[in-house]
């Protein structure tokens, strides 16, 4: 939230708040998606167990210890949410599950192919006895097809979506990303899926079941190459260079382990680039066509100049140049990125177990209905309270069954 708001408006309810979710997913996608909805004012209601820990939380980076309140990358996915712990071995969790499914507007699960239906809180239970529900599932290939069983994370998705085949260097193998991208692609599409649910559960009264598959959401970005495969052109690993412009690439600079990246579309950029540099214009090359002929050449010209200049001045120069241009920046560096700062897109945030650390938030701002990022929840912390609140429980009823084993 932009802190030249004014006072009543940062106050505002967010855009979803009076919606519940209750959200069984786990690991990343899932709750990726899911966070945009509390960010944005839903109550969403995160069920875990703590037999069977939500993998995120014992991925690294740690802060503070290695617990499962600890990890950086769970709390990067969870912002704003409750958790709730329940042991689903046990038929009274299950039921408890269920009654949290049926208090909400929204159920979503990313479990492998069956396991929601064999516990007795599939769709077609859970409708059956809430017709307005909404429920949201997301997995590697979808719930129907001959892939419908298939399990995987984000790299299954990337590699059999064709994108570790268009990744990487000339000459190469395929490439998976050290982040597993459809991970972070998926939740995109699975928030516009769920927001245009609720839509609909709005205006018409009528729940529905929302079908989203990590495949497909990748097929999204990669449309341009499987266009082209069709069409009988062979697409392969081209690096950092483009198949419609050149140079294009990241190039190095003055100093240790400093980059520019830099995108040349026109032969005007082009030009711009030569008189920056005071380079003669080389007929070879003074056409698009030409330098993707011999993209070696263009890129060794631009790589002299960057290596004469530091980072950032490499990079103020070729913009007021008008030619595209970005300093490859750290983790450190994004992080206290003035531009960013003032965007507040990751606050500190008081986290109970890790101190002051950042949360991110969403990644658009809306006037009326600014975003409210809390902290990622500790595991169970919300459970006793969410039980009375939202099924009546009585205290006595709650601790009775933590201690019969059946709240975990």
């Amino acid at each position: 939230m932009n802190r030249a708001q004014p006072e009543t408006q940062a106050k505002a309810p967010g855009a979803l708040a009076g919606v519940r979710v209750c959200d069984f997913s786990w690991v990343g996608a899932g709750p990726r998606a899911t966070k945009e909805l509390a960010d944005h004012g839903a109550e969403v209601i995160k069920i875990e167990s703590r037999a069977r820990l939500d993998p995120s939380r014992r991925i690294p980076p740690f802060v503070n210890g290695d617990g499962p309140d600890n990890s950086a990358f769970f709390v990067m996915s969870n912002t704003s949410k409750k958790s709730v712990t329940i042991n689903l071995s046990e038929p009274r969790g299950v039921e408890i599950a269920k009654r949290l499914a049926l208090a909400s507007d929204m159920v979503v699960e990313n479990f492998g192919h069956g396991f929601l239906d064999r516990l007795g809180l599939g769709w077609e239970t859970l409708s059956a006895e809430r017709p307005d529900l909404v429920m949201v599932s997301i997995s590697i290939a979808g719930r129907t097809g001959p892939l419908a069983a298939y399990r995987g994370f984000g790299n299954s998705a990337a590699a059999t979506s064709g994108q570790s085949f268009v990744t990487g260097f000339p000459g190469g193998p395929p490439h998976l990303t050290n982040y597993a991208f459809g991970d972070v692609a998926t939740p995109l599409f699975g928030a516009v899926a769920m927001v245009a649910a609720l839509d609909h559960r709005r205006r018409t009264g009528k729940g529905l079941f929302v079908d989203c598959c990590q495949l497909e959401s990748m097929m999204q970005l990669l449309s341009p190459a499987l266009l082209a495969e069709a069409a009988g052109l062979k697409q392969g690993a081209i690096g950092n260079r483009e198949t419609w412009c050149a140079p294009n690439g990241v190039f190095p600079c003055a100093g240790d382990d400093a980059w520019v990246a830099v995108s040349i579309r026109t032969d005007a950029e082009w030009q711009a680039f030569l008189d920056l540099a005071g380079l003669d214009t080389d007929p070879a090359l003074a056409t698009v066509a030409g330098r993707l002929a011999a993209p070696e050449r263009a890129e060794t010209l631009v790589a002299d100049w960057t290596r004469q200049r530091s980072r950032d001045a490499a990079e103020t120069a070729l913009l007021a140049a008008g030619i595209p241009a970005g300093r490859v920046q750290d983790g450190r560096e994004v992080s206290e990125d003035p531009q960013l700062e003032h965007r507040h897109i990751a606050d500190r945030i008081e986290h109970p177990a890790m101190g002051q650390v950042r949360h991110v938030a969403p990644a658009f701002r809306m006037s009326r209905t600014p975003s409210r990022v809390g902290a990622a929840p500790l595991l169970g912390a919300d459970t006793g309270d969410v039980l009375r609140h939202v099924l009546g429980l009585t205290r006595d009823d709650i601790e009775t069954l933590q201690a019969d084993g059946v709240l975990q």
